[in-house]
């Protein structure tokens, strides 16, 4: 496992917000040996980059990055009737040039890459509502439209973490704040493991 947190910070994509990108390695650290993340919303990769990176050289993990940014033009045009249902015209609006031109696919692959995450880090040009994961989830990381209906759909990915495993809500809107107390009110297992922060670190306790 690769410890040394400047293999994140030394990136510009991570350097925004460092003390926050520090805080997601740490916590990828806590796993030992997993066999896959999932990330929703990667934008351009920093996330991925602080999660993926202490098992950058374990063959056999795997960090699934979902962002319909990711997604082609065709792709863009089949998608109308998804953005009235889970009110996403509004973010898909601002983000529409730079998805369809490939912007973002571009820069992801090329900050990902620079990391030596290439081999490890999957990206998904698609809907997260219309992606199906078998699991286990190690860590779910869920930064994606944050309306409330959006934020729900993406907590179904949180059934496939085991005992033991993360879940991260990253930013605290409106939207997002009230699925997730929707959602961990509903599911006691989870605790909250950072309270410095204010986004949602949560870990599923493990069986007594």
């Amino acid at each position: 496992m690769i410890t040394d947190v400047s293999e994140v910070t030394r990136h510009a994509c991570c350097r925004g917000r460092p003390d926050y990108f520090e805080r997601l390695f740490e916590i990828s650290c806590e796993l030992e040996s997993p066999k896959a993340f999932l990330e929703v919303g990667s934008a351009i990769g920093g996330s991925a980059i602080a999660l993926a990176t202490p098992h950058r050289e374990d063959p056999e993990f795997r960090m699934y990055c979902i962002d319909c940014l990711f997604m082609s033009g065709e792709q863009w045009e089949e998608c109308g009737a998804l953005h009235s249902r889970y009110k996403l015209g509004r973010n898909l609006a601002m983000d529409a040039g730079t998805a369809r031109d490939g912007t973002n696919r571009r820069y992801f692959r090329e900050n990902t890459e620079a990391a030596g995450l290439e081999l490890i880090v999957i990206p998904i040009g698609e809907y997260s509502i219309k992606v199906h994961m078998l699991g286990p989830l190690d860590l779910v990381y869920i930064d994606g439209t944050h309306t409330y209906q959006a934020v729900k759909e993406d907590l179904r990915f949180l059934h496939l973490v085991p005992p033991g495993g993360f879940a991260v809500l990253d930013d605290w809107g409106a939207g997002v704040r009230r699925a997730a107390l929707s959602y961990f009110r509903a599911y006691r297992e989870w605790e909250r493991v950072d309270d410095k922060h204010p986004e949602w670190f949560m870990r599923k306790r493990r069986s007594r």
